[in-house]
């Protein structure tokens, strides 16, 4: 667990034990700097595993507005990530969990057609994903489907 590493210089470990310490100004903080560190990147800079992790713990503290702009930004710019990270196996399994949770925050903030837009791509994506994945998929498809 992330609480286990004594020192971490990660950024994305110290905000991970401040979330598990419930050091919510903490987390605040360090995205704060974060922003400001990040000022020059484009979001294809930043692995999507990072984005993933980075965008649940925003939306894990409340802040589900950053969450959806930071995976809006990166899952837009897919175009611009480079085939390295992609080949990455922790990016590539990112994108989809990161299209997975804007469905989800997509849904919990009533935009239908943010949710149905990453639903279906989590569905078209993963459709022939290994079976732990497919309950996922079938929950997206559904969502993907409502309203039609």
């Amino acid at each position: 667990s992330t609480l286990g590493v004594p020192s971490p210089t990660d950024q994305l470990y110290i905000l991970q034990q401040s979330f598990a310490r419930n050091q919510f100004a903490k987390v605040r903080a360090g995205f704060a700097t974060l922003a400001k560190n990040r000022r020059a990147m484009r979001p294809g800079d930043i692995s999507l595993d990072y984005t993933f992790q980075e965008a649940w713990l925003r939306a894990a503290i409340g802040d589900t507005v950053g969450a959806m702009r930071q995976l809006d930004l990166a899952l837009t710019s897919l175009p611009t990530m480079s085939a390295a990270m992609l080949r990455d196996a922790a990016a590539s399994a990112a994108a989809g969990r990161a299209m997975a949770l804007r469905a989800d925050l997509a849904v919990a903030t009533h935009d239908e057609v943010a949710a149905k837009r990453w639903s279906h791509a989590v569905a078209e994506l993963w459709a022939s994903a290994d079976p732990p994945l497919q309950p996922l998929v079938a929950r997206m498809k559904r969502t993907a489907q409502q309203g039609r």
